[in-house]
Parts: C-alpha cells; structure tokens; sequence
C-alpha cells in the first residue's frame, strides 16, 4: 500500500512536482517485489505532433524502454487512444502489453488478445457520423477525420479556430442526434481532438483490468498526459503512484505531475537505477 501524505490526490492543491532526487517518494516502488507501469504514448512517451504519423522515439528513447522490457522486476504496458497494432509497430517491443482506442482494444503478449464487444448499432452509428461529417471536414486546411474502426476523431491541431468551430459543432451534433436515438456513444475531448467511442470501455477500466488478472501483487504506476488519462488516475487513486504529464500543474486525481516527455525518461532511468542499486 501507499504511504499516507497530508495532500490527498485530487484535491484543490493540484499535483506535486515529482522530486527525482528525494529518495523517500521512490520507497513504495523500490519497497515492491514488481511494478507494473502504464505508460500513455503521445505527449508522454514521445511528444505529440502535428500529425500522428509524424511521432517516433529517438534511439536513446528507445534503448530505455527496451532495459524496461528485460528487467525482471516490472510490467510494463503503453496505453493510448491508438489501434493497438499502431503502437505496437511504434513502440517495436514484443514483450510490453498494449491498450489502444481508450481500452477498447487490450494485447498481453503470450496470454490474449481482447476486443471489446460493441453492437451492431453502434457501429452503423460511427459510420453515420463518419459520412456526416466527411463533407464538412472536407476541404478544410489542417483538419483531419480519422476513422480507427471502433472510434472517429477528428483532429485539429493544424486547423484555424473560426473555421475548426464550424467542422466540430457539425461533429457534434451528429453524435448527438445518435445520443438522443438511444445510440450508446460517448463524446472525448483531447488535445486539439474530439472523438466519438462506444461507452463502457476507457482507460481506467483496461488498466484495472490488466492489473488484477496480471499484475500479481504488482505496484501500479501510471502515466499520462490527457484528460481521458483522468480515469486510469481515479482507478489507481491511493493503490499505486498516479504522475500527469503538464508543464504546469492542472486539476487532476494525479498524484504528482512531470512537465515534458523528457522529464519522463528521466523518471524512467531513475527508477531502473535505484532498483538496481537495490539488487545489488
């Protein structure tokens, strides 16, 4: 179990800048048998883009998630709003776990592969806001509808405001007009994305999951930068360590904050070399 702090997660004083160098914060993570870490991709593992397909990991990068994957001490499973086989391919490490599309996809290398059940309704509902809101996506410079089969986003970042407002209140109000048929879908708000995704899944649910049936007594640590982040933070609330990725602290259930992908590698070496001044 955690230590108890005066600070409760979630509480108006924000998140704590995570002290690398204070030995006592690493205790309950030094002091488990395993760790079991839940590492969000873009804007944590790799800084987000302009395009998706634009982000990639630097060699450095790299070599430190693959020390993770051959520590026998830890677990490790990247989480995102990605297809599974898209971070897989990114990320290139056989071993890890994965969990794509906000839980709605989950791969355990060697155990399972799992989909979430979704209706036949909800998925003529995706592809009728899809062709809803093909045309006024269409044409408009920097916006992009991505269609991932089990979810529709519709990505802004390169679009002007004026008229990115005009393309998600179209967006929007097909998902609605599905809401108030009944449909069961449920609307994400991200960094310059919004998305449509069929209810009962999300992160928390996937990483809760992944935890009791694999964690084996594991220490959680989860981290990630997003809003849909909020619920793997609330499942893990006062069970492990909970770390958002900001540049300054915003309203959270997290723990504690770092402020740049960086900050999260530096967080990750650390952690790889304490636990192994420990074994030593």
């Amino acid at each position: 179990m955690v230590s108890k702090r005066k600070r409760r997660p979630g509480s108006r004083e924000g998140p704590i800048l995570f002290p690398l160098s204070d030995d006592r914060v690493w205790k309950p993570v030094l002091d488990a048998r395993r760790v079991f870490l839940f590492l969000d991709l873009d804007g944590t593992l790799a800084e987000i883009r302009a395009h998706p397909g634009e982000v990639g990991l630097s060699p450095e990068r790299r070599r430190c998630l693959e020390e993770l994957a051959v520590a026998p001490w830890v677990r490790v499973a990247v989480v995102s709003g990605r297809r599974v086989e898209e971070v897989r391919n990114l990320i290139g490490i056989e071993t890890f776990s994965y969990i794509g599309l906000h839980g709605l996809e989950v791969d355990i290398p060697h155990a399972e592969r799992w989909l979430y059940p979704v209706s036949r309704e909800v998925i003529d509902a995706l592809q009728s806001v899809r062709r809803k809101c093909a045309g006024s996506a269409h044409g408009v410079p920097g916006i992009w509808l991505e269609d991932k089969g089990l979810t529709l986003a519709l990505h802004l970042r390169l679009a002007e405001k004026q008229k990115a407002g005009k393309v998600v209140e179209s967006f929007l109000q097909a998902v609605r007009t599905r809401q108030e048929r009944g449909v069961p879908l449920e609307l994400l708000r991200g960094k310059e994305v919004v998305e449509v995704k069929p209810t009962g899944a999300d992160k928390g649910r996937a990483v809760t999951r992944l935890w009791k049936r694999y964690g084996r007594g594991a220490f959680p640590v989860y981290v990630g930068d997003d809003v849909t982040d909020e619920t793997a933070f609330e499942s893990l609330r006062e069970k492990g360590m909970t770390i958002l990725i900001a540049k300054s602290p915003r309203r959270t259930v997290a723990d504690y904050y770092l402020r740049n992908p960086g900050e999260v590698y530096s967080f990750l070496r650390r952690l790889i070399a304490l636990r192994a001044e420990k074994r030593g």
